[in-house]
């Protein structure tokens, strides 16, 4: 199984997303991806199923790495927020019972992500919630490109210097 890159899992996941939004096929969305970035065709169509399941809440039966769900989750969180979030955790952890059950092992890293997202749903409304909710924001910002980052080109009107 060739391995999957994080361009290819950030593109996974942005068409999935399009693709539960409705704004594509998922036909579209799997050959774009096949097409641009190399995904085999059949693994782009796991991907955007497996997006759709984590945010209608249900198990998925296709892997990915624990990598590739921490970003998954984390778009979803940062995109859809926390009842997002909430369901997406309960499809995962569904989905760590059927990949255990079925490969008979332990999945110890994807329990670690479930585990991670499930302690932002439980301290959303708590100091800690909010401070990672900002850490969050600020390795996202300093990952985008300066042109993506917002700024202020000049001083609001009634502000002071």
């Amino acid at each position: 199984m060739a391995h999957i890159t994080k361009e290819q899992v950030v593109a996974a996941c942005y068409m999935g997303r399009r693709v539960f939004a409705g704004e594509l096929e998922i036909k579209v969305a799997a050959e774009a991806l096949h097409n641009s970035y190399g995904i085999n065709l059949a693994s782009a169509h796991d991907f955007i199923n497996d997006y759709r399941h984590l945010m209608n809440g249900n198990v998925f039966h296709r892997a990915m790495s624990a990598g590739a769900m921490r970003h998954f989750m984390s778009s979803i969180l940062d995109t859809h927020g926390i009842d997002a979030i909430s369901n997406a955790v309960k499809a995962l952890r569904a989905h760590i019972d059927y990949w255990e059950g079925h490969c008979k092992t332990n999945a110890i890293k994807m329990r670690k992500v479930a585990d991670e997202f499930q302690q932002v749903c439980e301290s959303q409304s708590t100091e800690d919630g909010y401070r990672w909710a900002f850490e969050r924001g600020v390795e996202k910002s300093l990952s985008d490109s300066q042109a993506k980052r917002p700024f202020i080109s000049k001083r609001p009107s009634g502000i002071k210097e």
